[in-house]
């Protein structure tokens, strides 16, 4: 006789779970969707806590470094207009000219700064040189062999290495040098949006780069350090504990489920097998592929799992930050951005009951393989055009300086974007090559390659849409919003498959524990032995796709069919 099931599970109670959704599982039996609700909530708190930053340090960063900018670049530097490119210097007098301002700028800025930043110790240079540069000149090889010698700069003495009167010599040090790197460092502080008052170090560096020759390029680089919080932001400490709270709830939750899963799986192996004993299926429970036993579980559970400890980690890493027991880093912001990119992510999973919001994941699941082995042709192409481009236009064209920028160039051209400089500046080098080069791209590109593109997502939607809707998957409102009429007697047919195919499982289920209760286990003859009765179209599509049939002999396909709707795919 079977053993006793180990879930207890009253009648119909699977049947519900395979086939409700939570929305009607509310409507029927006031049942709420604890789930749902947990992670509207959990959505919108990180959502705010992402956003209370850029009313209080995203600002006073991006206008604190427009006031370094200004303060310790050039003169005739316009921060606007040169934010992305390199501020270019030609001689050495504007080399010497703008390390003496800088210096100067450092150590009277407490004093003639709006708002208040506070030095935390003297300039330092870093002389970046060729040791061996005269080999540039006298040999046929040259050493690229560095040193580096460090210098404080004060008022005093702010040029450092090239505190030289004779031109010759100071000559010699420009020849020699790769670059120069100025670093400054301040305090600064700056009021929360929730009330508090946080402590930052900022260190920066200005390099000025001599290492292709030519100019000197002078680049600013900015890092800003949370020291300590003088006073911290309980409202901030609250939302974060809010957000620990529901996404623990919520987890408990998820792996409630999981395990519910796992105890109907082991439910049904102990039932498949005493069929199988019984003669009622031939197919042992070892020979079902591990696919198709994992359709008790929904993989969507994993996400949900990813952003809920992703939340308790940016919650928890953000309360250490306001009570000073840890340093804000980049990897907080990207801990928490990757919560709200996967908790938003997940609200796709609530719409899967519905076909009609559901479509992006169908038409998805059908293009992707579709695109992958698409650009697998294209990538070559791709990269012939990039590879020409560098060859060709690195040493006029900025944009085609290396494979990389080539390749972002060109995913800028096929989008419509700089199209008209790009062919300015390849027109420079050589009219007739930048001509055939850029239309042929232009043309293969965009005219080709993106409506290819274009046509794949395209068939890909109305492949899920007949796949969907016009088989009788989809609720019949459903079918007449997206043009399609199905007759009566399609619908019936349709919601009978829908049935048949959910319920399948279950009625075995059923009839196992009728016979289980009754002792009589003569009832088992009965069960598995349906399969004729289903759905044909259903039955020959999913043993295609889901089973690897090596013989193809009737009787074998007979045996896989009737244990692939034995174990017919739960949701839960």
């Amino acid at each position: 006789m079977l053993p006793s099931s180990k879930v207890n599970l009253r009648e119909g109670s699977l049947e519900e779970k395979l086939i409700m959704s939570p929305w009607e599982k509310w409507k029927r039996y006031r049942i709420v969707p604890c789930k749902f609700i947990l992670h509207i909530i959990l959505v919108v708190l990180v959502t705010i806590q992402i956003s209370i930053p850029i009313y209080t340090t995203d600002i006073h960063v991006s206008h604190t470094q427009d006031a370094f900018d200004d303060t310790f670049f050039p003169d005739d530097y316009d921060s606007d207009a040169n934010r992305e490119s390199a501020y270019l210097i030609t001689t050495m007098t504007q080399m010497v000219d703008a390390v003496k301002h800088m210096v100067e700028a450092f150590y009277s800025w407490d004093e003639n700064s709006i708002d208040k930043y506070y030095p935390i110790q003297n300039v330092t240079g870093d002389y970046v040189y060729y040791p061996k540069w005269n080999d540039y000149l006298n040999e046929p090889t040259f050493d690229r062999h560095t040193e580096k010698k460090t210098f404080t700069l004060t008022n005093e003495n702010p040029l450092g290495p090239f505190n030289e009167t004779d031109k010759v010599k100071l000559y010699e040090v420009f020849m020699k040098m790769k670059e120069f790197v100025v670093t400054l460092q301040f305090y600064g502080y700056y009021p929360g949006f929730l009330g508090g008052v946080g402590k930052d170090r900022w260190t920066l560096k200005y390099t000025f780069d001599f290492s292709s020759r030519g100019y000197v390029s002078l680049t600013g680089g900015y890092k800003r350090k949370s020291e300590t919080i003088i006073t911290s932001d309980w409202l901030r400490i609250a939302l974060d504990s809010l957000i620990i709270i529901v996404a623990v709830w919520s987890t408990v939750l998820y792996i409630r489920s999981i395990v519910v899963a796992y105890q109907i799986m082991v439910e049904t192996r102990v039932l498949y097998k005493f069929c199988f004993r019984q003669g009622t299926i031939s197919i042992p429970w070892e020979a079902i592929p591990f696919k198709s036993r994992m359709r008790f579980f929904n993989y969507w559970y994993i996400l949900f799992l990813i952003c809920n400890a992703l939340s308790v980690v940016g919650a928890a890493w953000e309360i250490a930050t306001e009570l000073n027991l840890l340093a804000e880093d980049f990897w907080l912001n990207f801990s928490i951005g990757l919560a709200a990119f996967f908790g938003y992510l997940c609200i796709i999973r609530f719409l899967e009951w519905s076909k009609k919001y559901y479509m992006l994941i169908y038409a998805l699941r059908a293009a992707i393989p579709v695109c992958i082995r698409f650009f697998e042709g294209v990538i070559p192409v791709y990269l012939a055009f990039g590879l020409f481009g560098v060859a060709v236009f690195s040493e006029y064209v900025p944009k085609f300086s290396n494979l990389f920028q080539a390749i972002i160039t060109l995913f800028g051209m096929m989008n419509g974007d700089a199209l008209i400089e790009a062919f300015h500046e390849c027109y420079n080098v050589s009219e007739f090559v930048a001509t055939v080069y850029l239309f042929s791209f232009i043309i293969f590109f965009i005219m080709v390659v993106l409506n290819l593109f274009v046509a794949i997502i395209e068939e890909a939607y109305h492949l899920a849409k007949r796949r969907v809707f016009e088989t009788g998957e989809g609720p019949a409102d459903e079918q007449s919003e997206l043009n399609t009429a199905p007759s009566k007697e399609s619908e019936e047919a349709a919601q009978e498959t829908q049935i048949q195919s959910a319920t399948s499982i279950m009625s075995d289920l059923a009839n196992t524990q009728k016979a289980v209760s009754s002792g009589d286990e003569s009832k088992w003859e009965g069960v598995g032995q349906t399969a004729e009765q289903r759905m044909e179209k259903e039955k020959e599509e999913v043993v295609r796709q889901d089973w690897k049939v090596v013989d193809n002999s009737d009787s074998k396909k007979l045996d896989e069919e009737e244990a692939l709707h034995f174990m017919a795919p739960t949701k839960f």
